[in-house]
């Protein structure tokens, strides 16, 4: 193992993969979410799911949901349905299109020229917040899971690499806030009948107090999943989910749209969802892709949200 070689007393840090830098991106977070649907699903999609670009909770949520359904997700402007994403949208010819959210995440004048644009029946997925509208989203897509993450609905770094492994395992995101579990969530954990839980991130994200409350809803076992920082935890998510891994996706944890539409690309390639700083990668993450074997590395969003250097894998000082 190359993290065991030492030199001088310090980690010698695995060597990266060398292949050419290959991103994913278009010329904002709705051309991203159109590349990724290109890219990933080049003859079209029965289904297709739509959320709002501007905030993260309901795409988070839909990650797996989509995976698992092998529909891509596409972004949109809360008021407006760009010319890039409706081009798409019809690209990809779907039967049905679920809106995620109520018309304050996507207006119904986006739904409207939504209808306009296709063929396709088109059904709004929502609930009075973002973590009823997860459990929406779950209910309808998850008849039944053995084991589920639970994540914070206050922040996207820790629910994001679950996307992946949520779609190809059939593992649904719940959301919790960080001192509880809403009625909504408690409702889809208890549905699945005493389903295993993985709690994503650390106590400052979902604290004891919240494992308390899941403990008392399943006699599953309850495992949590967190590292030193956001890198670090979705290192353990996916360590957590993969032996091996041909391919990884790599994508900036301080912001969050150019990753919601990975999910489900990620799963049609059986590939884990790693986060980077945006001038380097931190050395857990370079370390996770030499364990993997991974020897292609596609990378989110342009290089002002992941640099060249961290693209190829440059370790972290």
């Amino acid at each position: 193992d190359d993290l065991n070689e030492f030199v001088g007393g310090l980690p010698v840090p695995p060597t990266p993969p060398t292949s050419p830098i290959e991103r994913w991106a278009g010329s904002d977070r709705y051309g991203t979410s159109v590349d990724v649907s290109q890219k990933a699903f080049p003859s079209g999609a029965n289904t297709v799911f739509l959320a709002t670009g501007e905030s993260f909770p309901d795409a988070l949520a839909a990650g797996p949901a989509a995976a698992t359904r092998n529909a891509p997700i596409l972004l949109t402007a809360t008021n407006q349905l760009s010319s890039a994403v409706r081009s798409e949208l019809q690209r990809l010819n779907p039967s049905n299109i679920y809106l995620l959210g109520g018309p304050a995440a996507i207006s119904s004048e986006v739904e409207t020229q939504v209808k306009s644009a296709t063929n396709a029946q088109v059904l709004r997925i929502n609930g009075s917040d973002r973590y009823a509208t997860a459990a929406a989203v779950v209910e309808r897509f998850f008849a039944t899971a053995d084991t589920v993450y639970v994540a914070t609905g206050a922040g996207f770094t820790d629910a994001l690499p679950a996307g992946s492994p949520g779609g190809i395992l059939g593992r649904p995101v719940i959301l919790a806030s960080a001192t509880s579990v809403p009625a909504a969530s408690r409702a889809q954990i208890t549905r699945f009948a005493n389903p295993d839980i993985f709690v994503l991130g650390g106590p400052a994200a979902i604290s004891a107090a919240v494992l308390a409350e899941l403990d008392a809803l399943t006699t599953g076992t309850i495992r949590r999943l967190d590292g030193a920082n956001r890198y670090a935890t979705s290192v353990a998510v996916s360590s957590e989910a993969f032996s091996a891994a041909d391919t990884v996706f790599l994508t900036t944890g301080t912001a969050f749209p150019d990753a919601l539409s990975a999910a489900p690309a990620a799963k049609r390639l059986r590939a884990p969802i790693l986060l980077t700083t945006a001038a380097c990668a931190p050395v857990e993450v370079v370390a996770e892709v030499a364990r993997l074997g991974a020897d292609r590395v596609i990378t989110l969003g342009g290089s002002n949200a992941v640099s060249d250097s961290a693209a190829s894998l440059t370790p972290c000082p």
